[in-house]
C-alpha cells in the first residue's frame, strides 16, 4: 500500500513536471537534472552509507519507497519548484517558493521516519531542513551562473527563457 502510494505520488509529481509551462532553457533544465541527482546521491551516500545517521528498513518495500524517494520524488520537486519560481519576479517569493519546497521534502522525511521506513541514528529532522535548503540554493546558484554563461555564448537572450 505504502509503495503504491510513493509511485502514485511519483507518477503525479513527473505528469505535473512534463504538462507544466517552462520559462528555463532546456540546457538549464539538464545541468539542473545532473546536478539535483548528483548533489542528492552524494548527500544520501554520505548521511546514510558512510556515517550512518539514518538507517533505512531491511524490508524490500520499504526500501523500495525509500529509494523512490530519493530518485524520483526530490528531484521532480527540485524541478516544479524552480520552473515555478521563474514566474515570479520577487526575490522574496522565490524564497518562500524554496522554504516551502524544504519545508514538504522534510515531511515527506517525517513521514518516512514516523512509517519506520527509516530510523535516525544522531541525525535530526533540523538537519534535513539544513541540508535541503542548501541543496537548493547551490542547485539556484549554479543554474543562475549557467544562465550567465549562456547569454554570454549567445544560446539565449536576456529576456526569453
Amino acid at each position: 500500500m505504502l509503495l503504491s502510494t510513493f509511485i502514485s505520488l511519483s507518477i503525479i509529481g513527473i505528469i505535473a513536471f512534463t504538462l507544466s509551462k517552462k520559462k528555463i532553457h532546456h540546457f538549464e533544465l539538464i545541468l539542473s537534472f545532473l546536478a539535483i541527482e548528483f548533489i542528492i546521491s552524494t548527500y544520501i551516500a554520505v548521511v546514510n552509507t558512510n556515517y550512518s545517521y539514518i538507517e533505512i528498513s531491511t524490508k524490500t518495500q520499504d526500501y523500495v519507497t525509500h529509494q523512490i524517494f530519493e530518485i524520483v520524488l526530490l528531484p521532480v520537486l527540485m524541478f516544479l519548484t524552480i520552473n515555478s519560481s521563474e514566474f515570479f519576479k520577487s526575490f522574496y517569493i522565490k524564497g518562500l517558493l524554496g522554504v516551502t519546497l524544504v519545508g514538504v521534502l522534510c515531511s515527506i522525511e517525517y513521514s518516512l521516519l514516523k512509517l519506520n521506513i527509516i530510523e535516525y541514528k544522531g541525525w535530526h529532522i533540523v538537519y534535513s531542513f539544513i541540508a535541503y535548503g542548501l541543496i537548493y540554493i547551490v542547485i539556484q546558484a549554479a543554474r543562475y551562473s549557467f544562465r550567465k554563461i549562456l547569454i554570454k555564448e549567445g544560446m539565449i537572450k536576456h529576456d526569453s527563457p
